[in-house]
């Protein structure tokens, strides 16, 4: 996994902020270049901000850290 994307799982306070208590963004996952280039996007990283994980927590308390973590992509074969 990315050290960048390890960072935002292993950081104390991930779950507050998975709930929309955390200002900022982090990053949570790279988009490999196939996946790129299909979504005909030039960066690799995809962020989850304060306000979308407040607003996903508001609408959805079921997810979790653990889902947020299986975003990362797969390779499309």
């Amino acid at each position: 996994m990315d050290k960048r994307i390890e960072k935002t799982f292993s950081a104390k306070d991930f779950n507050a902020f998975s709930q929309g208590a955390v200002p900022g963004e982090r990053p949570i996952a790279i988009v490999p270049d196939d996946i790129k280039s299909l979504l005909n996007v030039s960066s690799e990283v995809v962020l989850l901000s304060q306000h979308t994980s407040a607003k996903q927590y508001g609408k959805h308390p079921e997810i979790t850290p653990t889902d947020y973590m299986r975003l990362q992509p797969r390779k499309l074969s």
